[in-house]
């Protein structure tokens, strides 16, 4: 009875803020006290609810679950905050200069080893040798700005949106937000993989799918005048195609838009640490993003679970299901061949050099953590059966997530 009274009172305070989070995305401000422990889920998770379903872009039943994100379920599992150092929670982050050559964190990018960054360097790949040597004059230039990162390559100074990678196991990738001339924002929607591949084991740059900004005769694809039609139509590195749906928690939409670019939509974080660059825009619609894999990419979306005041029944349990659903979940992610429809080097002469050839052995690495003395194949074929579930075959009231 008490917690109904809790969750009443919740309902009819959320009831009562829509017109505060209901206005434009862009004028939407975190709350100070929205990332306080101890917190209570019932009443942040409410709170949110009106921009969440908003933003979701139609209108769902109170039985629709929704992600919501980790920091809501350590809230009540404070025993879980281990995954805030995991790899799975540290993947793609926004770049900020405050987070310069901090493992995990920041853009670990330092190739002369003068620790000093390669972008707040100003290092411009046409005055050294190394991996682009062949693409100069147009050979990439490396830049920061107040407080932000850029790659020009000619003509373009791109806004360096996300990092991949950059936590000392493999190395780092640049997404990046190309100029267009025909946006009133004048920068594309889209999101795409730079060519530049800084790698942390040897210290250098690695050239990355250079035909999606090069022409056969290594001069820039794209310049000044590069629409977003030409840019969708020629560059083969789009992060929403090829890379989102294993680097997010899930989606709430990808598909193209009208000029062909692939615009991906993750659901909106509303808990999480300012200081925390896991999360960013990566929509550019003013709210911060749930990006990388935590506890709801094993277990479904929490939303209902947490508005039911724990009610196991409202969410999934990797343990009730049989060996074969609970594998497919990382699977999906973790088996090379899943890449072989994208333009990741996993079937070719450069296979051995890819991150994604690597990953069971990563799983077991992460997962081996918290199960010292067992072997990789333990790990891999045990410890990873009971803690994995389907997303195909989970329950269809909490997997159903169209935009």
């Amino acid at each position: 009875m008490r917690f109904k009274l809790i969750l009443t009172i919740a309902l009819l305070f959320g009831a009562a803020v829509p017109s505060v989070l209901a206005g434009t995305a862009g004028n939407y401000r975190e709350p100070a006290d929205s990332f306080r422990q101890p917190v209570e889920p019932v009443k942040t998770l409410t709170r949110f609810l009106p921009v969440l379903k908003r933003e979701k872009g139609k209108e769902k039943t109170g039985n629709q679950a929704l992600y919501v994100g980790s920091e809501y379920c350590i809230a009540c599992h404070p025993t879980k905050s281990g995954w805030r150092g995991t790899r799975h929670a540290l993947d793609v982050r926004e770049p900020r200069t405050e987070y310069s050559l901090v493992s995990g964190k920041g853009v670990v990018a330092d190739y002369d080893r003068n620790g000093i960054d390669d972008f707040v360097q100003g290092l411009d790949f046409n005055l050294i040798s190394s991996a682009f040597d062949n693409l100069k004059p147009y050979a990439p230039v490396l830049s920061a700005d107040n407080g932000k990162y850029f790659i020009s390559i000619g003509e373009l100074k791109m806004e360096v949106t996300a990092t991949i990678g950059g936590t000392g196991k493999w190395g780092q990738l640049y997404v990046v937000r190309v100029p267009v001339s025909d946006k009133a924002g004048k920068y594309s929607m889209g999101n795409y993989v730079s060519p530049v591949k800084y790698n942390e084991k040897t210290g250098q740059y690695e050239l990355y799918h250079k035909e999606a900004w090069y022409d056969d005769e290594n001069r820039p694809k794209f310049n000044s005048t590069t629409t977003t039609t030409i840019l969708a139509a020629d560059n083969s590195s789009s992060f929403a195609r090829n890379c989102s749906q294993c680097h997010s928690m899930a989606s709430r939409g990808l598909q193209q838009d009208e000029s062909g670019e692939w615009i991906f939509t993750p659901f909106i974080a509303t808990l999480y640490s300012p200081d925390d660059p896991s999360y960013t825009d990566i929509d550019y619609n003013g709210f911060k993003d749930l990006l990388n894999t935590g506890c709801e990419g094993c277990h479904g979306p929490g939303s209902a679970h947490i508005l039911g005041g724990g009610d196991i029944s409202r969410i999934i349990n990797p343990a009730d299901l049989d060996p074969e659903q609970m594998i497919s979940d990382c699977s999906t992610c973790h088996i090379s061949n899943t890449f072989s429809d994208t333009n990741h080097p996993l079937l070719n002469s450069i296979a051995a050099a890819s991150k994604h050839n690597d990953t069971q052995n990563d799983v077991a690495d992460e997962l081996g953590e918290e199960r010292a003395g067992q072997t990789p194949d333990e790990v891999v074929n045990v410890a990873m059966i009971r803690r994995t579930v389907s997303h195909a075959t989970a329950p269809p009231q909490y997997w159903q997530t169209a935009v």
